[in-house]
């Protein structure tokens, strides 16, 4: 059933005339009889009219939002904005991945079925040499289990990972292969992809392999072949290696902060508008020479030198893009009490003033009135802490922090799209955060932020 369709049956439902309806949105009745049979569309903020003016069942509300949305974006597309926000609401910095029991392999050279397959590939994974190129499809969830699972134990040294990118901008494939891809990301192994025109592995009879320095596993679906032959073995390395040489990786790791936002600064001196979904609020576009004396060390040498070049890169930032942030209560908590943001390092968090804070917190203010900033419902979108995406002129970003037991320091990493069909979604994405009510009103994110300011006031 169309959106028009079912508005109809919810409004008899609720014994309300199309008349009255009409009435109550402010329409005419001609405009309402047209969108009802679907040879008009109707207009966002009617449509959040009509949700907010008619008591509908939260059952009604889910399936007219759905039915609405997917005629305002197009069904396909809708599809994808859908994936991206239930791939983040299970998105996890811990990835709770369950390393699949598989027997040991005995040996032989034909591979019967799929737990021969693993098997073999287990063995791969433990004689590895330190490289081990494979092309397996995420799909393979034993497979990704079973690689993710050495990889996060550091029995893989250097995961090169191939992966094909469709060029059909109506499927959600590319979506799927990035968000599976994450996760690998976290244990500093970034994908290499190529683009293709389609699905070609049912052409070849083996169109996976996994392979190391000392033996291959060359498989499909439902079976393969295992090969430890020195000289074919070094073929199968030059031939993917090869394949490697024609790819594009998919991430890389980044030595530090100041590199990723050198990177994120190349992104917008085009100028644009930049729309950012940060946890913690990224303090760029509310710090001025105050915040930056703040948190600059005292015994620092040419100390007012350095806090003016500082303000300067950032105010320049400031005038060539409109920036766009939806945050979260939890990381303004977090900055409220913390006085940290990811930006900076913990131990500069102490030398911030209460001062410097309150006036952070009043351009913020500011900033949510103008509508440039917003704060999501966590209830209705789990964000993780150390995942961001940002849209920018030249590319979707996505990036995180890698989070090493024993280590103090948390390593960041950078993921740039420019493929065209990524950068709809996630446009769409962020569009569709705000109209399909995933972010709390302007007055309730006020009333909270002005309660952080009064509150900093003593």
């Amino acid at each position: 059933m169309n959106f028009g369709g079912y508005l109809e049956k919810c409004l008899k439902a609720h014994d309300i005339s199309l008349n009255s309806a009409a009435n109550m949105l402010g329409l005419n009745r001609g405009d309402l009889y047209h969108i009802i049979d679907s040879k008009r569309k109707m207009k966002p903020e009617t449509f959040k009219n009509l949700v907010d003016t008619i008591g509908f069942t939260s059952q009604e509300e889910r399936k007219l939002t759905d039915l609405f949305f997917s005629s305002y974006y197009g069904e396909k597309e809708f599809e994808k904005i859908k994936f991206i926000i239930e791939s983040i609401n299970s998105f996890s910095k811990t990835f709770k991945v369950k390393a699949p029991k598989i027997p040991e392999f005995k040996g032989g050279l034909a591979l019967a079925d799929k737990t021969e397959i693993l098997s073999a590939i287990k063995y791969l994974c433990e004689n590895n040499t330190g490289e081990i190129i494979t092309n397996y499809p995420f799909e393979n969830k034993k497979a990704d289990a079973l690689f993710y699972t050495f990889c996060k134990e550091g029995k893989i040294e250097s995961l090169k990972h191939i992966v094909s990118f469709v060029r059909d901008n109506a499927h959600t494939e590319n979506l799927s292969i990035f968000f599976s891809a994450l996760k690998f990301f976290y244990e500093k192994q970034f994908i290499h992809f190529k683009y293709g025109d389609g699905d070609t592995s049912n052409q070849m009879l083996y169109p996976y392999y996994a392979v190391t320095g000392s033996c291959a596993v060359l498989f499909n679906h439902k079976n393969g072949i295992f090969i430890d032959d020195e000289a074919v073995v070094e073929d199968i390395i030059q031939r993917a290696e090869k394949l490697l040489s024609e790819c594009t990786q998919l991430g890389a790791e980044m030595p530090d902060i100041f590199e990723l936002k050198d990177t994120y600064v190349a992104a917008v001196t085009n100028g644009a508008d930049v729309y950012e979904i940060c946890p913690i609020p990224c303090l760029m576009c509310y710090s001025d020479k105050e915040f930056f004396y703040s948190i600059c060390k005292p015994e620092l040498p040419d100390r007012d030198f350095l806090v003016n070049i500082a303000n300067d890169h950032y105010t320049n930032i400031n005038k060539l893009i409109k920036y766009n942030q939806y945050m979260t209560v939890e990381g303004l908590d977090f900055l409220y009490k913390e006085r940290e943001c990811l930006e900076m390092p913990s131990e500069y968090a102490d030398r911030m003033s209460k001062e410097t804070l309150k006036r952070l917190f009043e351009k913020l203010y500011k900033a949510l009135e103008k509508g440039d900033a917003k704060i999501l419902d966590t209830k209705k979108l789990k964000i993780p802490t150390n995942l961001q995406i940002e849209i920018t002129a030249n590319g979707a970003m996505v990036y995180g922090y890698i989070f090493r037991k024993g280590e103090n320091t948390e390593k960041p990493f950078l993921v740039v799209v420019n493929d065209k069909s990524f950068m709809e979604s996630f446009k769409n994405f962020f569009d569709y955060l705000e109209r399909g009510d995933f972010v709390y009103s302007k007055e309730t994110a006020l009333t909270y932020v002005s309660n952080r300011i009064v509150s900093l006031e003593y």
